[in-house]
């Protein structure tokens, strides 16, 4: 069905695993909730689907796997596995207008996709469960205002590739650590509105880079990178700490401005007020006089 033809009004689907067999999913219309459950621990999974050939000429084609869209809550209980490849190899994006909550015994297996929140006003992303191998790319787009779990056991969350936050997107922490080791594109907020170490860490072992349209603000953001580079590719705002930790910590603005806020400080490690700096943990500009930095 095209997209243009289907109205979604309301309502939840619920899947249910089998312990014997997976489960295939494919929808080329958004769903407006989804649960997935499953009553025990095994291997099998939800996944996405590429469908079968059709043969008979009279038939509609068959359906490449779409990614998965759902308009308000998607929610992983018991044992559920929401696997985003699909039986041809192929990887789909799972996008959310409300809530995702992976449960407790849950998994989510994002693989190579990208994990997009596009609500229109607060959501929520609660990691009770596991996100096997990490997530890969995580975008907030529309007006997503998402903050983060603050569960009893506080473990960084891990993003493999890159981060998005889009204009007029807000990302809150909620005293979580948020470690990308991919780049980082910022044209909205980041906040923190709880005391505690919340903050955006990164973490790659290459080059990264934090950019966006130059109106990005940043609460904590840590450099916590034993090789690698940090070159900051537009102007941006840090709110909170800046802290140039560990061996490669060498935070490079360019020609571009970076403005530290009324409260903001700038530390020489993960923990502590010390402010030590040198070759390798210091704020690099291009040195002209012309720069914003």
């Amino acid at each position: 069905m095209d997209v243009k033809n289907a109205i979604v009004t309301g309502g939840t689907i619920n899947i249910t695993i089998p312990a014997t067999s997976d489960v295939y999913i494919n929808s080329t219309v958004p769903l407006p909730n989804l649960t997935i459950s499953k009553l025990a621990a095994s291997a099998f999974v939800c996944r996405y689907r590429i469908m079968p050939v059709l043969q008979d000429l009279r038939l509609l084609p068959a359906i490449a796997a779409q990614n998965l869209v759902i308009v308000n809550d998607l929610a992983l209980q018991n044992y559920a596995r929401l696997n985003s490849n699909t039986t041809g190899g192929l990887t789909r994006n799972v996008l959310v207008g409300h809530d995702f909550t992976i449960g407790t015994n849950a998994f989510y297996i994002p693989n190579t996709n990208t994990t997009v929140f596009n609500g229109t006003g607060p959501q929520l992303f609660g990691i009770y469960g596991t996100v096997t191998g990490s997530l890969n790319n995580l975008s907030l787009t529309n007006a997503s205002e998402l903050t983060l779990d603050n569960a009893t056991v506080i473990n960084p969350i891990v993003v493999n590739g890159n981060l998005l936050i889009d204009d007029g997107c807000t990302l809150i922490d909620n005293g979580r650590t948020l470690q990308v080791n991919g780049n980082i594109t910022n044209s909205g907020t980041h906040f923190k509105p709880v005391s505690g170490a919340g903050s955006i860490q990164l973490t790659g072992a290459g080059a990264q880079t934090i950019g966006g349209d130059g109106t990005g603000r940043l609460n904590n953001l840590t450099l916590n990178k034993t090789t690698g580079t940090v070159t900051l590719s537009a102007n941006m705002t840090v709110t909170g700490e800046l802290r140039l930790a560990n061996v490669a910590a060498l935070l490079n603005i360019g020609a571009n401005n970076l403005v530290l806020g009324l409260n903001a400080e700038v530390y020489d490690n993960l923990t502590g007020t010390g402010r030590v700096f040198d070759a390798t943990r210091m704020i690099l500009t291009s040195g002209f006089i012309s720069d914003g930095g």
